[in-house]
């Protein structure tokens, strides 16, 4: 990014950073501070250059003092911008990321979560468990049915012995529910 007024001549950048810096780094390093600032970077990137740049670190404090007064630009306001921008983009990049390995899957409907592993097990269980209940009282009800036409007594114990009767051909019982 350019330097608002143009890029500084020798004589400018000796008297801002310091003999040792040509204008060409010196015009850099305020170019990449100026876009850092603008864009609202500054926080995380710092003012710090690699050490074969040509601008020592006693420079960078001076020359973002220079741009500050120079070119004023609400700084805080742009690392806000930035912040946000970063935040939207780490969330998208983790929920590609989530479905690259199926472990998310976008707003469907009724839960404003997703679908839920969890959730779908929990159903199949409770389904089980209700055909479970189901099975055990229709045995029991099987169960009571059979065990009432072997007792004595009542009208499924007699129906139930005087079938054997008949079957056994006895003719002289003398029971009398076998007549």
């Amino acid at each position: 990014m350019p330097l608002p007024g143009g890029p500084l001549s020798q004589e400018q950048v000796t008297a801002l950073l310091g003999s040792g810096v040509s204008a060409a780094a010196g015009n850099r390093a305020l170019r990449v501070l100026h876009y850092r600032r603008v864009s609202g970077t500054l926080e995380d990137a710092g003012t710090s250059f690699p050490s074969d740049s040509g601008i020592p670190d006693t420079a960078s404090p001076k020359a973002l003092s220079y741009l500050r007064r120079t070119y004023p630009v609400d700084e805080e306001a742009a690392a806000n911008a930035w912040a946000e921008e970063e935040a939207a983009r780490l969330e998208k990049e983790l929920e590609e990321d989530a479905e690259l390995i199926h472990s998310y899957l976008p707003q469907v409907g009724k839960s404003k979560y997703g679908h839920s592993v969890l959730q779908e097990i929990r159903e199949r269980n409770e389904q089980l468990y209700a055909e479970e209940l189901k099975r055990k009282e229709a045995e029991a009800q099987d169960e009571q049915q059979t065990v009432g036409t072997l007792q004595p007594g009542g009208r499924a114990g007699e129906l139930g012995m005087r079938a054997m009767c008949q079957m056994i051909r006895v003719d002289d019982c003398a029971q009398p529910w076998c007549h």
